[in-house]
């Protein structure tokens, strides 16, 4: 009986030998990166799978496949893998198997994978599983699961497909669509911007431009009619208002042909420094007449020494416009003052007035093509809001700002800020990159 104890014990001994060497010659195997052996931990300890005995077929088809090829447990251990897989992992085999999948993803995508899991043993379960390699670059896999048969190793197999340059290119694609998108939106907006500021130009001169000419013809006709009756006070009176009528006619229509201009992009954009008292002092000049009318005192209070970087004509074009605002929206005997200070590497030009100023509607609605709120002047004077859309046109090229301050009954005051080489550090930088736009 001790002898049969003592054969039992010899031959399990070397059963304990041989399956002791054939785990030494499975983890070289593993360690060489070579799938021979699958090393499984579970609560009876440390198993033993060998592949020898799969079929050989497929066996080259899972390793020939240019999908990853993986078994896991039910809790997510892996427990087999094919050689693209672990090529697409950028990892030996022997970092692999006996780790949990969800390691080697982002940790945002975990609880996804598990989630997976936990369905795929009711179906087959496909989604798109993210992950960084070593070198911290995102890449995008899609994964489809399905529950194994019993006596399998493993109870979940996974097919892991690198999507990773299709996904960037459909992220692109999409980061394009996104961009055209907006491209064809914005060119909808310009087009709607053009059809409008049409309707606008059109509006004016079927209506407003059409109020001076018949003003002229009336009053000159009248006067051809009545040359040898009227006395000369009387003379004077028409010829006044024709006089009136002449300059509002050609006020408005040298903006028609400024807002035309640089609509087309055909009004050449030319900055240089300029003398702002001097500009200043030439537009008031060419105003006096207007402003005499209601007796309008015009104050240029910008210091003699100022100057600026703008385009001359334009700057003439917003001081005009600004200006014969003021004096428009003044009552009789008002006052009209136009002051400059350097403000850093720029300078802020103000047109005050002291008449009638506006209410929040009407602020509101400056400086919008699409606002048909108009309002006459003091004396009675046709206005189309048409020559305070150039001066934030013409503003804005020279990439400055336009603000108001108004209250009912108490005046305007229109303050904008351009750029000032003369006191900036960088006057030259600053003066080729306006004359560049």
């Amino acid at each position: 009986m001790q002898k049969t104890s003592q054969e039992d014990v010899l031959l399990e001994n070397e059963q304990l030998k041989a399956r002791l060497a054939e785990t030494e010659a499975t983890l070289d195997a593993i360690r060489n990166g070579e799938v021979d052996a699958i090393v499984v931990s579970g609560e009876n300890g440390e198993k033993i799978f060998t592949l020898t005995s799969a079929e050989t077929p497929y066996r080259i088809i899972i390793e020939e496949m240019e999908e990853g090829a993986v078994t896991v447990s039910e809790d997510g251990i892996i427990l087999f893998c094919n050689r693209r897989f672990s090529q697409i992992l950028e990892l030996p085999m022997s970092q692999i198997i006996g780790k949990r999948y969800a390691d080697f993803l982002e940790e945002c995508d975990r609880e996804k994978f598990d989630a997976m899991l936990g369905e795929s043993m009711e179906g087959r379960i496909k989604d798109e599983i993210t992950r960084l390699d070593k070198n911290g670059e995102l890449f995008y896999l899609h994964i489809s699961m399905c529950a194994l048969p019993e006596g399998m190793l493993g109870k979940v197999c996974i097919i892991v497909t690198d999507i990773t340059e299709l996904k960037k290119h459909q992220l692109n694609l999409e980061s394009m669509v996104r961009e055209r998108t907006a491209e064809i939106n914005k060119a909808n907006l310009e087009l709607a911007e053009l059809n409008t500021t049409k309707d606008k130009l059109f509006s004016i001169i079927a209506h407003d431009l059409r109020g001076p000419f018949t003003s002229l013809l009336g009053f000159s006709d009248l006067l051809i009619q009545n040359l040898q009756h009227y006395d000369r006070a009387k003379f004077e009176q028409i010829v006044n208002h024709i006089n009136n009528a002449a300059k509002n006619a050609y006020s408005l229509l040298e903006n028609l042909l400024l807002w035309a201009r640089s609509q087309n992009k055909q009004m050449l954009f030319a900055p240089r420094t300029v003398n702002l008292f001097g500009v200043t002092r030439d537009v008031i000049l060419s105003l006096t007449s207007i402003g005499s009318i209601k007796n309008i005192r015009m104050n240029n209070k910008v210091p003699a020494e100022l100057k600026v970087c703008a385009d001359v004509n334009m700057l003439t074009a917003i001081l005009r416009n600004l200006i014969s605002n003021a004096v428009k929206f003044s009552n009789p005997g008002g006052e009209v003052e136009i002051e400059a200070f350097s403000i850093g590497d720029d300078v802020e030009i103000s047109v005050k007035d002291n008449g009638v100023g506006m209410n929040e509607t009407i602020k509101n609605s400056l400086f919008q093509t699409v606002s048909n709120v108009t309002r006459a002047g003091t004396a009675n004077e046709k206005g189309t809001g048409l020559g305070l859309m150039i001066c934030k046109e013409f503003i804005e090229k020279h990439q400055g700002t336009i603000r108001l301050e108004s209250e009912a009954g108490k005046g305007t005051k229109f303050t904008f800020r351009l750029l000032n080489p003369v006191t900036s550090a960088n006057s030259v930088t600053n003066f080729d990159r306006l004359s560049e736009r």
